[in-house]
């Protein structure tokens, strides 16, 4: 085994080994004084403060934290030989068919045949915590009133690798997987430290990537056609090829050591849940997430068995981050279908921030068409820089996002041009017309960073030499807020010197994304887990609650949304938005099934005319009155139509006048307002009897949940009204 040849770590090998066949003699002193000194000398070791110390007491802290590595690998790897024995005179005393061999590929690894042997723990393991804890003294590099030197952090960083290079970590896997769920799991404050351990030890994608790329380019130069693998010989290149195994065997330990402790959480009863800190599972999980992150960008786009050495992979495999999202929904479905209060309200919460991250990640949209500008051959559809995709079909991490659309000079373009300002048409110009205006033009629909440091939108032709500058032609802005920066927004556009009123519209197309991944992203699956699972009927079960009701509203949300989302095809050769099946679409009925469904909202008008608790009533009044501006008429007629029903209900118990507005004949004839206003006629009468509905005994109206549902949406409408004149008035003041 080769070590570094810096001065500050010398080359020697640890003075104190302990045989692993007598680590566990119970006679053996070594065995003892581990167990009752090795922490503590580890602890005391660590608290020294290095600029205090000589240079013979900084080699001593080392070599002794480097010894202590060594033991903590040789005890891992004989506590797992113990296992070995524990679980087959376990199968052996169950009567168990044969006993498995002694390898440990022979021996089950999952943890499930020996789930009801619960393994014993090693202690050692906890000085492994104290070696990768960055916040010892030992380490720190900063004082907290001072940007001067303090610590040595590279210390930490160099035991990282040396416990890697005494295949620690590969023993260590072991043995987490066999203790997954059980109370012999290290504890969640080590799991942090061994997570932050292996993610400061990924090298990063552009580092990883120098000595390939170098390789690439050298092989190149001599006329070779290798990409940085096979020299001119037709060989193997063997530095390059070991450099692709040790980054690839980096990358499968620290994504083993995420998928054992993620296993462990999952595994973890009610009780044990309830007793742990919740920030610290939610500490865990941000640096679960951030270690994803990391292999995702480091990873090369390539699976386990695939080489990293390839200068053909792309820097990133945004799908490597799915594993970690499918852990987060386990574990949120696995705090909302519990029993106790507060572990459901600590799943409700988790939901929310999956529904941010997963709006965050969602891929850019793969075109915009723009619309309505009064500069005609502004109009049209603006594809996404392919130079800005891997060749995995996703986009390149941390690039600008760029649409373009070029006027070609036989009047083709990249692009379908809109008819006229008004965007009233669509196609291609026909070859024999006119040159259209614009021709041989590179429209571009790109964000810029002003000198404010605010990033705006514009449409323009950008300058060749110099894009992005003074140089441009600009014909539309947008004024982008903070909100808005990530993409174009869809109106409030501004013409600008070389453009004409009115302003564009823009409309997004598609999602970018690999062909058959349309419906794959983490949005997408999110909406299929919350369908799949029920979620929706879990909030308006029998065990409904006010709090959990109030969580839910931004789920419920996050699905009406998911029920416009489209993929439809662009026909590339008329640079339109294919509508006929025939021609690759779907007709324009591409509805996402796995989104909020009208069977949920009329679970939920059922809920509240059912249940005598007013509090929860009230909650899901503020639930779909939330909602209802955001639901499609698909939704939102049902809805309407249930409770006008509720309504009828009253008034063929005479509870209302004769002359009370009745359902009108043919519902369907009707728009959804026209519902909305014919219900809002009805509920105005309310005002006359409040508290009609309460006392009826058997009668079965509905009358009073109808008067409290129009009740909350007159609030909401008078609290929006009241909003909308504050912002003027702020807008005069600053005039």
């Amino acid at each position: 085994m080769q070590h570094s040849s810096a001065p500050l770590f010398p080359d020697a090998n640890p003075t104190f080994f302990i045989p692993s066949d007598t680590v566990y003699d119970g006679s053996n002193p070594a065995r003892e004084f581990i167990d009752k000194y090795m922490i503590q000398i580890i602890s005391i070791l660590l608290e020294q403060q290095p600029m205090k110390i000589g240079q013979m007491e900084k080699d001593c802290v080392e070599k002794s934290v480097r010894c202590s590595l060594q033991i903590v690998k040789d005890d891992l790897e004989a506590r797992i030989k113990l296992d070995k024995v524990v679980l087959r005179d376990s199968s052996a005393n169950a009567k168990n068919m044969g006993t498995k061999g002694d390898s440990p590929s022979d021996e089950d690894s999952s943890g499930e045949r020996g789930a009801a042997v619960v393994l014993p723990p090693t202690t050692t393991l906890q000085a492994l915590g104290h070696i990768f804890n960055k916040k010892k003294v030992y380490y720190k590099s900063t004082r907290q009133w001072s940007n001067s030197t303090m610590g040595m952090p590279e210390v930490r960083s160099h035991m990282i690798l040396v416990f890697r290079r005494l295949r620690g970590f590969q023993a260590l896997l072991q043995y987490l997987d066999r203790r997954a769920g059980t109370s012999s799991f290290p504890a969640m404050e080590l799991c942090k430290d061994l997570i932050s351990a292996v993610w400061e030890s990924i090298p990063s994608g552009s580092s990883s990537n120098s000595s390939s790329n170098n390789n690439a380019g050298n092989s190149t130069q001599n006329g070779g056609n290798n990409h940085g693998v096979e020299n001119q010989d037709g060989e193997t290149n063997p530095s390059t090829h070991s450099q692709s195994s040790k980054y690839q065997a980096i990358h499968n330990e620290s994504r083993d050591l995420a998928e054992a402790i993620m296993k462990h959480i999952l595994l973890l009863d009610e009780i044990t849940l309830k007793k742990m800190d919740a920030e610290t599972i939610k500490q865990i999980r941000i640096k679960l997430y951030m270690l994803y992150n990391r292999l995702s960008g480091a990873d090369g786009g390539s699976s386990r068995s695939g080489s990293r050495g390839s200068s053909n992979t792309d820097p990133e495999d945004p799908n490597l981050l799915k594993e970690f999202f499918t852990f987060w929904r386990s574990l949120a479905l696995k705090l909302i279908t519990s029993q106790s209060l507060p572990l459901k309200l600590w799943g409700w919460d988790t939901i929310v921030d999956i529904i941010t991250e997963s709006e965050r990640l969602a891929p850019p949209p793969r075109a915009f068409l723009v619309k309505r500008a009064g500069t005609s051959f502004i109009n049209g559809l603006y594809s996404f820089d392919t130079k800005r995709v891997m060749k995995n079909g996703y986009v390149r991490p941390n690039v600008e996002l760029q649409y373009h659309r070029r006027i070609c000079v036989d009047g083709e373009s990249s692009a379908t041009v809109a008819s006229g300002g008004t965007g009233g048409g669509k196609g291609p110009v026909a070859a024999n017309d006119a040159p259209p205006e614009g021709v041989g033009k590179t429209l571009t629909l790109f964000r810029c960073t002003m000198r404010s440091q605010h990033k705006w939108w514009f449409l323009s032709e950008a300058d060749v030499d110099q894009p992005g500058t003074d140089k441009d032609v600009d014909y539309y802005q947008h004024k982008s807020k903070r909100d808005e920066e990530g993409l174009p927004s869809a109106s409030g556009w501004l013409t600008c010197r070389a453009g004409a009123d009115p302003p564009p519209t823009l409309e997004a197309v598609g999602k970018l994304v690999p062909k058959g991944e349309e419906r794959e992203t983490l949005e997408h699956l999110l909406a299929r887990w919350a369908i799949e699972n029920e979620v929706v009927e879990l909030v308006l079960g029998d065990s409904i609650h006010r709090e959990i009701v109030s969580r839910s509203t931004e789920l419920i949300k996050f699905l009406a949304g998911m029920c416009d989302r489209d993929d439809d095809d662009v026909d590339e050769e008329a640079m339109t938005v294919s509508s006929d099946p025939a021609e690759g679409g779907d007709g324009g009925n591409s509805q996402n099934k796995y989104c909020l469904q009208a069977s949920h909202l009329l679970l939920a008008w059922k809920t509240c005319t059912n249940k005598a608790d007013a509090a929860v009533s009230a909650q899901i009044y503020q639930l779909l009155v939330s909602i209802l501006p955001s639901l499609s008429p698909a939704l939102a007629i049902p809805l309407i139509e249930a409770i006008r029903d509720s309504l009828e209900t009253a008034n063929n118990a005479g509870m209302l006048s004769s002359g009370s507005q009745q359902k009108s004949s043919g519902g369907s004839a009707g728009s959804g307002l026209d519902r909305v206003g014919s219900l809002g006629i009805s509920a105005s009468k309310s005002n006359l009897s409040p508290a009609v509905g309460e006392g009826n005994g058997g009668r079965g109206d509905h009358f009073f949940e109808v008067s409290e549902f129009c009740c909350a949406i007159a609030e909401k409408m008078l609290s929006e009204n009241n909003d909308a004149n504050n912002n003027n008035n702020n807008n005069n003041n600053n005039n």
